[in-house]
């Protein structure tokens, strides 16, 4: 089975010259949870249950909204 490279949620938001990205993306083994400041890994978890990658892409979309009310703004690489 070929996995799709893109990844199914994708948020990157930026602020003077600092990097917030969040992104969850198919996996062999599930979906890869992914979270970066900058250039540094934050969090990084595969999920194989479905409804907890429902509620990480939850908490990353309010997370960016949150960051959007503060003066971030979404930018693409």
């Amino acid at each position: 089975m070929v996995l799709d490279p893109r990844p199914m949620f994708s948020r990157r938001l930026t602020q003077a010259g600092h990097v917030h990205q969040f992104s969850i993306a198919p996996s062999d083994t599930g979906w890869e949870v992914r979270e970066e400041h900058d250039s540094a890994v934050v969090r990084r978890t595969v999920y194989t249950d479905w409804r907890r990658v429902e509620r990480a892409q939850s908490l990353f979309s309010l997370r960016a909204l949150q960051l959007e009310r503060t003066g971030w703004t979404e930018s693409w690489p």
